[in-house]
Formats: structure tokens, sequence, C-alpha cells
């Protein structure tokens, strides 16, 4: 029998590694090493909020951010960034268009919030008059459907990095 042993960081094992796991029925075994699972030396990864009604569109972003070394959050509606409490977040990413709201009126909302009102947005969309309705609203950057990746991943890092 192989072994090989991989290193997560705790909150990947529980939120991502551990479920997958026992969803597809992949058997594992947690080996105790006396160690901490986290590396003092790694830096923090930036966490993205991502929402995007498209799941194929959504899933595609999800896999860029992830490999150019994101922490992403993932949602196809509105309703989980009108709640109070939201996870840590370094850059919100919005659709415009979601099946239950609109991405500005989840925009005002983040900037009503003492905890997110100071955490840059970025709004995707292929609608019509979108740049002058989200320069009115003060959004902080914007991509018209369809974009290059390398545009999408510049602008990320450019929000993501830099507040």
């Amino acid at each position: 029998e192989k072994s090989f042993s991989c290193l997560f960081a705790t909150i990947d094992w529980e939120r991502k590694i551990r479920p997958l796991l026992l969803t597809n029925i992949i058997p594992f075994k947690v080996a105790e090493t006396g160690k901490s699972t986290l590396l003092p030396s790694a830096p923090a990864k930036k966490k993205v909020y991502l929402a995007e009604d498209n799941l194929d569109i959504l899933f595609c972003l999800n896999v860029m951010l992830e490999k150019a070394g994101y922490d992403v959050t993932l949602s196809h509606r509105a309703t989980p960034l009108m709640e109070e409490t939201l996870p840590p977040t370094d850059l919100f990413i919005l659709d415009k268009c979601l099946p239950d709201g609109d991405g500005l009126d989840v925009f005002r909302k983040l900037r009503s919030h003492e905890e997110t009102m100071n955490t840059p947005v970025i709004m995707i969309s292929a609608g019509s008059n979108f740049d002058s309705h989200v320069r009115n609203a003060g959004i902080d950057g914007f991509l018209e459907k369809p974009f290059g990746m390398q545009d999408f991943l510049q602008l990320v890092s450019k929000y993501a990095n830099n507040f």
C-alpha cells in the first residue's frame, strides 16, 4: 500500500477537503503530527467573495482565482450578501444581475455596513449602459462581459492587494 502525505490548513481541511472526501466516499486517514497545520511563514491568502448568477462563469472564475492564490467564497445569488454576517473579505466581485437581486443594491448594502464599507468592489456585467451606472454608483472597478481573463486577474490583483 502506497502512502503519501499532504498538509492542509485547518480551515481548508474543514471547509473543503474533508467534505469532498466524505461526499465522494474516498478513504482517508488523519495522522497526528504534533505540529500545527498552519504554516507560519506562508502569507495569508487574500479573501475574495464572488457572486455570479451563471454557474459556468462562477466555477470558471473560481478556478482562476484559486489558481492565482486567492481564498474564494462563492454565491450565485444576492441573498447571502445581504445578510448581516459576512466572512472577512478583501474584495467583492459582483455580477450586476443576480437572480434574486441587483448587484448595485448589494453594493449599496455593503457600503452601508461598517465592516464592509471600505472593502473594494468589482462589478461584472453584460448589460448595456453598464459603465455609466457603475461609475455613478461609486464601484471601484468594473468589467463588461465578455472580458479577457488576464484583464480580470489584473483588476482583481489591483484591488485585492492594494487595500
